[in-house]
């Protein structure tokens, strides 16, 4: 049984629901509701929660198996749509009744990285294998007629990638980063890093928030060379992603939670 539960910002609960089901992902918002995908006995489904209430609004059976991917929203042409990863489809759907918009073949095995979208590309991985960029739009099968361009060097298995429209940054559980040019894919820089890494990285302005196992936070420029800004250490293990919001870092490490910034 899994507890699903809201709260609102003072910390009060705002709606709670259940459901059953041994692998799921991370809810993302649409205004009033959460897409989520989960799967049991390698059945997976998409189902949308009420943000209010907790009710389940719709379901959508999936024709995939379990994935560790959170779904993503993106606003593609004026409509929003969610983006799910799952062996071996992209799936897109309508976010208000949970009808499938579009498909793309090019995943394989258990995936782990999250889709990212930024321009008018979306992003997902095919772990220890490819980068693939989408082209967003279309309907149907769009496996033949909408695949920008792919990657095959510095490809995680474990951290979604992170894009500022210019580049895409890609950071491999051993600490090898793979910078690469959104327009085309070509590949614009790598460096490797003395660390281990299972928390994805972040954007923020135009930096790059790199968070490693042992707690040390690299900070690095985010461009077509790699230039680092800064490291700082918690010396302690981190393997959540670090979330970043007015101004300041909660970082959730092993034993404590971390909120980094000035007093208000």
């Amino acid at each position: 049984m899994v507890l699903i539960v809201c709260f609102r910002s003072i910390g009060a609960l705002g709606g709670a629901g259940s459901t059953h089901c041994p692998t799921m992902s991370k809810p993302a918002a649409v205004t009033w509701a959460c897409p989520l995908t989960m799967a049991e006995d390698n059945k997976s489904q998409l189902i949308a929660v009420d943000s209010f209430s907790g009710n389940i609004v719709w379901r959508s059976k999936r024709p995939v198996g379990g994935s560790w991917t959170s779904p993503i929203v993106a606003n593609i042409a004026g409509r929003d749509q969610v983006i799910t990863c799952g062996d071996p489809w992209v799936i897109s759907y309508d976010p208000s009744n949970g009808a499938e918009i579009w498909r793309a073949d090019c995943l394989g095995t258990d995936t782990a990285p999250s889709p990212i979208y930024s321009g008018d590309l979306i992003f997902v991985i095919k772990p220890y294998s490819d980068l693939v960029a989408i082209k967003a739009g279309g309907t149907g099968d769009i496996t033949e007629t909408h695949i920008a361009w792919k990657a095959v060097d510095g490809i995680p298995d474990i951290t979604s990638p992170v894009c500022n429209g210019q580049i895409i940054l890609l950071v491999e559980t051993s600490g090898y980063l793979t910078c690469y040019n959104v327009a085309d894919g070509k590949k614009l820089w790598e460096k490797e890093l003395d660390q281990s890494f299972s928390a994805s990285p972040t954007l923020v302005g135009d930096r790059i928030y790199i968070l490693s196992e042992k707690g040390q936070m690299f900070i690095i420029a985010a461009g077509d060379e790699y230039k680092e800004l800064s490291r700082c250490s918690l010396d302690e293990s981190c393997y959540a992603s670090p979330a970043f919001m007015d101004g300041r870092i909660y970082i959730r490490a092993l034993k404590n939670l971390y909120c980094i910034g000035k007093p208000k």
